[in-house]
């Protein structure tokens, strides 16, 4: 999956190898950035590998015991 860094909430924080909640706040998700390439007329674009959902990922870390129940 790719996106435009310029449409990020908050750019300085998407780097290769950051973990970060991408999509909209109706369909959010969470993304691996994977590398940062430059595009057409100086954009750049994220590569992104997609983790889940943050209900999916809160779920498993409960079940890990990593946050409380």
């Amino acid at each position: 999956m790719w996106t435009f860094l310029h449409e990020a909430a908050e750019p300085d924080r998407v780097d290769p190898g950051a973990l970060i909640v991408a999509g909209d706040p109706v369909e959010p998700f969470l993304a691996r950035v994977v590398d940062i390439i430059e595009g057409p007329r100086g954009t750049s674009i994220v590569h992104l590998d997609v983790l889940g959902v943050p209900d999916d990922a809160i779920d498993e870390l409960r079940h890990a015991s990593l946050l409380p129940q």
